[in-house]
């Protein structure tokens, strides 16, 4: 009596989608991707903007300012100007109302930071679950390869130990594949951490500024109505001028700082 080829051959193509089938659950996972990467990515963005741009337009605007302070106090003005000492009472008075006001928003700016700072972490919740659920297949495959497959008919043993090394290589493919994405949000999330303490650095720094130009404001105010009531300001314009001048050699620190906040900023936002 003749084999019957045509039913063995089907038999072994069904064991074989049937073993095929019994893995396939996971696959719904890489659709996840994009819009985890997405989400990772609207986050740091959000995170990274965060006061950025006032910070660094003021930035600007009050160097200008002290540059104009510098120009007032040169040794080519004439000494005991009316106007001369408004302007420099007026400077430092605006240069001392920014960053006061700038100041106030320091606690908003980084309680912000810190829960788009969280909402990002938690991101990596479900690529971990996603990847311990692949964990777990890929073991139970493995295992089920190396312990041996329950099959006398040699052949139907060989399509079924064929089946499961294909499918652990796919498997451990597409594992690879979210321990990298995984990689991706981690890295992400220590940069968006080292850009939260940037910015908490840097709103230090505008607070203390807001102290200094208050100081020299008051500095200022006090030796214009001292001018105008007794008309001997002369070499206190040098002081005004040495204080500016220690003012503006202290804008290394600053402006090193919201330079990095945009540099991080650029590059998230490409």
């Amino acid at each position: 009596m003749k084999p019957n080829v045509f039913g063995c051959v089907l038999s072994c193509c069904l064991l074989v989608l049937g073993a095929c089938a019994t893995h396939s659950h996971a696959l719904y996972s890489t659709d996840k991707i994009p819009i985890l990467s997405q989400d990772t990515t609207a986050k740091m963005d959000e995170l990274s903007s965060a006061g950025a741009d006032e910070v660094y337009e003021l930035v600007k605007k009050n160097l200008t300012r002290l540059q104009e302070v510098l120009k007032l106090t040169g040794k080519d003005v004439p000494p005991h100007d009316k106007d001369r000492a408004q302007q420099i009472t007026g400077l430092f008075k605006e240069m001392w109302e920014d960053y006061k006001e700038v100041a106030s928003k320091a606690g908003p700016i980084e309680l912000n930071m810190t829960q788009k700072l969280q909402e990002l972490k938690a991101l990596l919740t479900e690529p971990n679950n996603i990847i311990e659920d692949l964990e777990k297949e890929l073991g139970g495959l493995k295992r089920e390869l190396s312990t041996g497959i329950q099959e006398e008919d040699e052949a139907r043993r060989a399509i079924r130990e064929q089946s499961l090394q294909v499918q652990i290589a796919f498997l451990d493919g597409e594992l690879k594949t979210w321990r990298t994405f995984r990689e991706f949000q981690i890295n992400t999330a220590k940069k968006a951490e080292d850009m939260r303490k940037m910015v908490s650095n840097l709103m230090l720094i505008l607070a203390e500024n807001a102290k200094i130009y208050e100081k020299a404001y008051r500095f200022a105010l006090a030796n214009q109505q001292y001018d105008q009531a007794m008309r001997t300001m002369g070499g206190e314009y040098d002081k005004i001028r040495e204080i500016t001048t220690k003012l503006l050699d202290s804008w290394g620190m600053l402006l090193k700082a919201v330079d990095e906040i945009m540099k991080k900023y650029a590059t998230n936002a490409n």
